[in-house]
This record gives C-alpha cells, structure tokens and sequence, in this order.
C-alpha cells in the first residue's frame, strides 16, 4: 500500500533515527533525502525540491532545528515543515505550532505523524 508520492527531507543527527525513518517512510512510497547537519540540509534543499522537511530540535554541534528551519524557509518557502524533539518545553512547542509548524515528540508515533505528512503533501498540491 502506497501513499501519495512526495519528497521528505530527514534532518536528524542521529543515524539511527534516519534510517527508521527512511525505512518506514519509503515503504509507504515517499522519496526520502536526509542530512545530519545544517549545511547537509541546505545542500539538500538547493538540489531540487523538497515538500516536506522533518528535523530534529537539537543538532550535532549546538546547531539548532529551528535555525534549519528558518534557513529551509529563505531556501523554498512551499516546504512544510514537522519539529521532531525528545523534548520541548510547552513555550517552545507553542511558539513552533503558531508558526504552523508540527511538533512531535520522541519517539515519533507513526501513526500520528504519517496522516500529518500527508495532509501536508495534499496541501501543498492543492
């Protein structure tokens, strides 16, 4: 059973998170990219493009998933875009939804935020 093809964009410095994603995610029928790092990221959303962006909230480094979200904005604005963290503070988790920004905690159910992503796809197709 395959769902709506779309191109998903896995920002996580966590190899293992990636690769259960990735798995998960192209058994269902979506392209997947994925990046570990700020720059990683960005070089993935200049090479074509990219409908919907997961990142992790805390990156290697002290990068931090809201700047690669605010940079994946400057790059291409149509993407959506899901906050993956294993913890955020309620002020955090509402300052992300406001912009229109999902959160989903660690570990990620599934069940959850696959009718998210494609909601998001349907969305921006629409």
């Amino acid at each position: 059973m395959t769902q709506q093809q779309g191109h998903i964009l896995i920002v996580d410095d966590e190899p293992a998170v990636i690769y259960t994603l990735r798995c998960i995610l192209e058994k269902v029928g979506y392209t997947i990219s994925s990046a570990e790092t700020m720059a990683e990221a960005e070089a993935a959303l200049r090479a074509g493009p990219i409908d919907v962006i997961l990142c992790d909230m805390g990156l290697k480094g002290g990068e931090n998933g809201t700047e690669v979200l605010k940079r994946a904005t400057e790059i291409q604005p149509d993407a959506g875009q899901v906050m993956l963290t294993g913890y955020a503070s309620p002020e955090d988790i509402d300052a992300l939804e406001t912009k229109g920004i999902a959160v989903f905690i660690k570990p990620v159910e599934m069940g959850r935020l696959l009718p998210e992503l494609r909601r998001i796809i349907e969305q921006k197709a629409a």
